[in-house]
């Protein structure tokens, strides 16, 4: 059975949970700190979607962008990571300092 469409909140809007995207913010965040994680980007993207399932969806909660990204950085940090996760959490205050563009 397919699960249901995952949501997630970002500056208030639902919006659908896209785990390629947030493998491809962990891709960019090792690829400031070494080459050759883009495999492992999508093991980390699965980790967090799971822990994203059992912690809010599975309950009817919908997470916020801000949870996501805090159990991103945890999940790269247990794992060992923690140059990773700097680097993630770095690209993470970048993009909250940088100007919203117009729709």
């Amino acid at each position: 059975m397919e699960k249901e469409e995952r949501y997630v909140i970002n500056g208030g809007e639902r919006i659908p949970y896209d785990k390629k995207a947030l493998e491809e913010s962990i891709y960019e965040a090792a690829k400031n700190v070494r080459k050759g994680f883009r495999i492992r980007a999508g093991e980390f993207a699965d980790l967090v979607t799971n822990f994203l399932d059992a912690h809010y969806w599975n309950f009817g909660q919908i997470p916020n962008m801000s949870n996501v990204q805090d159990v991103t950085e945890s999940v790269l940090e247990a794992s060992g990571y923690q140059f990773i996760a700097r680097s993630y959490s770095a690209l993470r205050e970048q993009k909250l300092r940088e100007p919203k563009q117009e729709k």
